[in-house]
C-alpha cells in the first residue's frame, strides 16, 4: 500500500500509513523504511523549512543495517533540500561504513557541487567515478553536464565534450541541461556547435519549450546570425518579454536600429510588458540612429513606468544624448542620475566629450574619476585619447599612452593617429602609423588614414606599400554617412551618393 502511494506521488498518505503501522506496533523492515525515506525526501522538495528532512533523517538513523538505496535516498533528500554540507557528510559516513556508492550516489554529489559552485570538488568526484568504473553511466554524465553548466566557470568545451559523449552513449537530456549548453555556446559565439545543439533540440522534441527557444534566439543573436534568430523567433508559438527582448537586443547591437524600433512597436501592439533591458536596448538603437526625439520618448517611458535609474540605463542615456549632439544633456544625466557611478558610466561620459572634441572637459572628468578612487581600464584610456586627439591635445595624448599600465593596442594607436591626421602633426602621425602597421590592423579606414599621413610626409614608397597591402588583404573602406532626423524620421546621406530625394536641398542649404 505504501509503495502504491509512492508510485502515485501521494507522499503524505504514505507517511500516514507508515505512522499507522507504528501505532499498531507492526514491525517494519528495511524496505518499508526505504519507502518512508523516499516519501520524506520527496516532500522536502516542495515544503518549506527543514522539518520534513529532519523527520527523514530520524527514520534513517532508526533503520536496521542500511543498503545503498537507503543511503542514496537520504543523500538525495539533502541535495533536494539544498543542504549540501549534510549531503557530503552523509556520503563520507557511508564510505566509512564500507558501502560502495552507486552511480545514483555520485550523481547526487555532482548536483551538490553544482549547487555550491565548487568546480574543484566536482572534478575530484569525477575522478573518483572514473576510478570506480562508472564513467560511462548515463545518469552520472547527465548530472556532470548540469554541474559544469551550472557552475558557469568558462569550461565550455569540456561541457560540450561531456554532452556529446552522453548523447552518443544513448543518454537523454532535459530542457535545463539544453539551456545550460545553449548559454555556454552563446558565450563563446560558436555558431557551428549552436546549430548542432539546435538539431538536438528538434530531435528531442523540445522545439515548443519557450525557455529553450529563447536561448536559441539569444545564441544566434550573439553569433551575429540575425537571419537564423529571426527565423526561430518568427516561428515561436508563444513569446514572453525575455524572448522579445533577446530579439530586440540582437537587432540593436548588430546595427539594425530601425528594425529594433519596428519590433518595439510590434511589442506595444501585442501588449507585451517591457522590462529595463528592453528599454536600454531601445535607447541604444536611438543612439545609433541619432534620433533624439525617439530617445527622449523612451526615457519618458522609463519614468512613467517607474523603473529605477541604475548605472546601466543611465549609461545608455548618457551615450544617447552624446551621440545626438546634446553633450550638456548627457552631463546633466551623468551628474543627477546616480550617486554610485561605475567605470562604464564614467567611460561613457568621457567618450561623449571625446566625440565632440571637448578635450579639456574629458581630462578634467578623468582627474575627478581618479580622485574618487576608480581604476581606469583600457576603454577609459581609449576614450580619453580620442578626446585629446579630437581637440588637438596630441602631446597630452602621447603622455597618456606612456602612463598606461599596458601596451597600447590597435584602438589606442588608431585614436592617436586620427588626431595626428586632423591636426596635421605629420611626424607623430608617421611614428604612430609605423607602429600600427607592425600590429597587422584590419580596419580599412585606418589604412586610408595611414596612406594620407605618409602622403603628407611625402613618403611615396610607404603610400604605395599601404595601398598594396590594403588590396592584398581585400579591405575596402565603408562609405561615411550622416544621419539627420526630420519629422520623426531619420534620413541617411552616404558620401558620394546623391540618390537621396533630399540631396539637392541638403547641398544648397535651402531646406536645412
Amino acid at each position: 500500500m505504501i509503495g502504491g502511494y509512492l508510485r502515485n506521488e501521494r507522499y503524505p498518505e504514505a507517511l500516514e500509513m507508515y505512522e499507522a503501522m507504528r501505532s499498531h506496533s507492526l514491525r517494519t523492515d528495511s524496505c518499508t523504511c526505504t519507502f518512508e525515506l523516499k516519501a520524506c525526501t520527496s516532500l522536502s522538495d516542495f515544503e518549506t523549512g527543514m522539518e520534513i528532512i529532519d523527520e527523514a533523517r530520524r527514520l534513517f538513523d532508526e533503520m536496521p543495517p542500511k543498503d545503498v538505496v537507503c543511503w542514496n535516498s537520504m543523500i538525495g533528500g539533502y541535495v533536494g533540500a539544498c543542504d549540501f554540507d549534510k549531503a557530503f557528510d552523509l556520503f563520507f559516513k557511508m564510505w566509512g561504513c564500507g558501502i560502495r556508492p552507486s552511480p545514483i550516489t555520485m550523481a547526487s554529489l555532482i548536483q551538490a557541487c553544482g549547487g555550491i559552485g565548487n568546480l574543484e570538488l566536482g572534478k575530484c568526484i569525477h575522478g573518483c567515478v572514473n576510478g570506480l568504473g562508472m564513467g560511462c553511466d548515463i545518469l552520472f554524465n547527465t548530472s556532470l553536464v548540469d554541474m559544469y553548466g551550472y557552475v558557469q566557470n568558462g569550461l565550455y568545451f569540456e561541457l560540450f565534450d561531456l554532452f556529446f559523449r552522453l548523447v552518443s552513449s544513448g543518454g537523454g537530456f532535459d530542457s535545463v541541461t539544453m539551456v545550460s549548453l545553449l548559454q555556454g555556446c552563446a558565450q563563446i559565439a560558436c555558431l557551428f556547435t549552436g546549430k548542432v545543439l539546435h538539431g538536438c533540440v528538434l530531435r528531442r522534441g523540445l522545439e515548443s519549450n519557450l525557455i529553450v527557444l529563447t536561448a536559441i534566439v539569444d545564441l544566434y543573436v550573439k553569433c551575429g546570425s540575425l537571419k537564423l534568430a529571426t527565423s526561430v523567433f518568427s516561428r515561436m508559438q508563444e513569446r514572453n518579454v525575455i524572448s522579445w527582448t533577446a530579439m530586440l537586443v540582437g537587432l540593436a547591437q548588430n546595427g539594425h536600429a530601425e528594425d529594433a524600433l519596428r519590433l518595439f512597436r510590434q511589442m506595444q501592439e501585442e501588449g507585451v510588458a517591457l522590462n529595463s533591458v528592453t528599454l536600454v536596448s531601445l535607447i541604444h538603437a536611438c543612439a545609433q540612429l541619432g534620433s533624439l526625439k525617439k530617445g527622449k520618448s523612451v526615457q519618458a517611458h522609463l519614468i512613467r513606468c517607474g523603473f529605477v535609474f541604475n548605472a546601466v540605463n543611465i549609461t545608455s542615456l548618457v551615450d544617447m544624448y552624446a551621440k545626438c549632439g546634446k553633450v550638456e544633456s548627457a552631463k546633466r544625466v551623468f551628474d543627477n542620475g546616480s550617486t554610485s557611478k561605475d567605470i562604464v558610466l564614467w567611460n561613457s561620459m568621457i567618450t561623449g566629450y571625446g566625440i565632440h572634441g571637448y578635450g579639456r572637459q574629458a581630462v578634467g572628468l578623468y582627474d575627478r574619476m581618479i580622485k574618487e578612487g576608480l581604476k581606469p581600464n583600457q576603454t577609459t584610456f581609449i576614450s580619453l585619447l580620442s578626446a585629446c586627439s579630437h581637440s588637438g591635445r596630441l602631446e597630452e595624448a602621447k603622455a597618456l599612452i606612456k602612463q598606461m599600465p599596458f601596451e597600447p593596442g590597435n584602438a589606442v594607436l588608431e585614436a592617436l593617429l586620427s588626431g595626428c591626421r586632423t591636426h596635421k602633426n605629420i611626424n607623430m602621425g608617421i611614428c604612430t602609423a609605423d607602429r600600427l602597421l607592425s600590429l597587422d590592423v584590419m580596419n580599412p579606414g585606418i589604412y586610408i588614414v595611414l596612406s594620407n599621413i605618409y602622403a603628407e610626409g611625402r613618403r611615396w614608397n610607404e603610400v604605395d606599400y599601404v595601398r598594396g597591402l590594403m588590396r592584398k588583404r581585400g579591405l575596402r573602406k565603408t562609405p561615411g554617412y550622416s544621419l539627420i532626423e526630420v519629422g520623426n524620421q531619420v534620413h541617411a546621406f552616404f558620401a558620394g551618393d546623391n540618390s537621396h530625394p533630399f540631396w539637392s536641398l541638403l547641398s544648397c542649404g535651402d531646406y536645412w
